[in-house]
């Protein structure tokens, strides 16, 4: 059985840690810059979304559970006011990926947001995720555009 549950302030570091160097890795590989320069740019683009951790008013980060085991996390994004939430970041552990765990966590985020008088969900699937995206695509979500780059000499 998979489960949402909010995360533990003792969690939060490794979070932290994960996020940031998926992030970093994310932002060096499409935009080329240097990994020091991804990090910092990771790093401070983390604080600024959630500057009072786990207490950031309207973000959610949950631990994904396998039973009692913990297998990965997702954080998110509630706007009340126009009735959607955006996913700001989901990770499966590796071993546990394409078991069909993250069609189940969707659809209990979905679940949860419904409840909660959430309308629509919105997310970003990085160049190069083909699973996410076609878990994604499998569930009903349409693609609303492409972030394009181009480097200059």
């Amino acid at each position: 059985m998979i489960s949402l549950f909010e995360m533990e302030p003792s969690c939060f570091d490794l979070f932290r840690e994960n996020f940031i160097r998926e992030y970093a890795g994310s932002i060096s590989s499409n935009y080329g810059y240097s990994e020091r320069k991804s990090f910092e740019f990771a790093s401070l683009d983390f604080e600024m979304r959630l500057p009072n951790k786990l207490d950031t008013d309207g973000n959610y980060v949950c631990s994904i559970k396998l039973g009692e085991l913990s297998i990965g996390h997702l954080w998110y994004i509630e706007s009340v006011e126009d009735s959607t939430a955006f996913i700001c970041d989901f990770f499966i552990e590796q071993k546990y990926r394409n078991s069909g765990y993250g069609e189940l966590v969707i659809k209990n985020l979905e679940s949860r947001l419904k409840q909660s008088g959430i309308t629509r969900l919105k997310l970003h699937v990085a160049n190069g995720n083909n699973g996410a995206l076609r878990l994604y695509t499998r569930l009903g979500y349409g693609i609303t555009g492409h972030n394009l780059f181009k480097k200059f000499d």
